[in-house]
């Protein structure tokens, strides 16, 4: 069983390719597969194609499934949308997945924790930072501090 790396993925662009986007991940129950398509590894290999290695199971892993899902019923009339999706995957991020949805196209923030190897960092449009934390409030980095999300998993402490 992996240690879990939360991830809070804020998606910006076109209405069109992001409801897309979400639509397809339910209607396959895959995400990193639809964005970068499965290279043929051991099981163990996937972080070479992904950055994580695994892809994620919606109903266990995807942590605003209903937000989600109500964002597809919506009959948006803007051209840029906004979505934010949470969502565990095994081990890391997959930043290998969040560079090719940037390269597509579409703004990418992600935030990311994990406290079984005790690191977290970001990615923002190709900007990278990772760093390690303790997994006390006080050792936190303002980027995380920030996610609402992360507030449950983070201990109050010095």
């Amino acid at each position: 069983m992996p240690n879990w790396c939360t991830n809070k993925l804020i998606l910006t662009g076109d209405s069109k390719v992001i409801k897309g986007l979400i639509g397809q991940i339910f209607d396959k129950n895959e995400f990193f597969n639809l964005v970068i398509p499965r290279l043929e590894l051991d099981d163990w290999d996937e972080d070479e194609n992904w950055g994580s290695d695994r892809d994620i199971d919606i109903e266990d892993q995807l942590i605003n499934a209903d937000e989600l899902r109500d964002f597809l019923k919506t009959k948006s009339i803007s051209e840029v949308t906004t979505v934010s999706m949470v969502f565990y995957s095994a081990w890391t991020p997959p930043l290998k997945v969040y560079e090719k949805l940037n390269e597509l196209g579409i703004d990418v923030y992600a935030v990311y924790w994990e406290l079984g190897s005790l690191f977290c960092g970001y990615y923002a449009n190709g900007e990278e930072q990772q760093q390690r934390i303790t997994g006390y409030c006080s050792d936190l980095p303002s980027y995380i501090l920030e996610v609402k999300e992360a507030f449950e998993d983070f201990p109050l402490g010095e």
